[in-house]
């Protein structure tokens, strides 16, 4: 993962309407976390999923594209949840929920911003433990 300064998620703007939203909102807001996990599980496990000596394989082919298709799906989930905290957001004079400093951004820039998320994340899960 290259980490990109361009595109980012402002995480006060989503914990914001956690606290502060109505129930509507708050789904839309769990939705939107479940599916960052969910890609950055997916992200993780890519190559994982089958050993290396299977690769070659049919059968690596057709994991890895059935993964890479449901990363998509999770990804194009993720945006439609995103341009709904962010036109709420907009609405109540709030931070931007997607933070970019770009104009056109990429779904691989959404997927680094979405992975960055992940591992913000579980460094605050990470520091809660101690």
């Amino acid at each position: 993962m290259t980490s990109t300064q361009d595109v980012k998620f402002n995480r006060d703007t989503l914990n914001y309407y956690l606290e502060n939203g109505n129930e509507y909102i708050k789904a839309t807001v769990k939705n939107c976390q479940n599916d960052f996990a969910d890609y950055g599980i997916i992200a993780c496990r890519f190559d994982a999923q089958i050993s290396k000596e299977d690769k070659d394989d049919k059968k690596y082919r057709e994991v890895r594209e059935r993964m890479n298709q449901k990363r998509i799906s999770i990804c194009n989930n993720s945006l439609v949840y995103t341009n709904l905290i962010n036109k709420l957001a907009e609405q109540e004079h709030k931070a931007l929920f997607l933070d970019s400093d770009i104009e056109r951004w990429s779904k691989s820039d959404i997927g680094n911003a979405i992975l960055q998320y992940c591992i913000e994340q579980l460094e605050d899960l990470a520091k809660q433990s101690y």
